[in-house]
């Protein structure tokens, strides 16, 4: 018979947990103080230029849009398709940087 408590601590022992203490003398977390890699810092700037480019994207459409009112349709399609590239063109660059550098899935 297995004793759980026992099987429940081997299995706590072998994941490794993450504490996240602030270290008083840098003022900055232990997460942000590791950093990663290279790749994974790259990773997070480009998801930070996602959020970045959404809200420039919405920005860009709507002071456009509030300023120019008289704007005909063609007009006003070609400024939704350009705002609309300025919020995706960040994303699928994050995305495509996530593919490059996940592992590679044997089968």
């Amino acid at each position: 018979m297995t004793d759980t408590n026992t099987h429940e601590q081997e299995t706590s022992e072998r994941v490794p947990q993450y504490v996240d203490s602030s270290d008083q003398r840098s003022g900055y977390s232990t997460a942000i103080k590791t950093g990663g890699t290279a790749t994974d810092v790259i990773g997070r700037l480009l998801w930070i230029g996602v959020l970045l480019g959404a809200m420039f994207g919405l920005f860009n459409f709507m002071t456009t849009f509030a300023t120019h009112s008289d704007m005909s349709t063609p007009q006003l399609a070609a400024l939704a398709a350009e705002c609309l590239a300025i919020a995706v063109l960040p994303y699928v660059l994050a995305r495509a940087w996530d593919e490059v550098c996940r592992p590679p899935r044997w089968r």
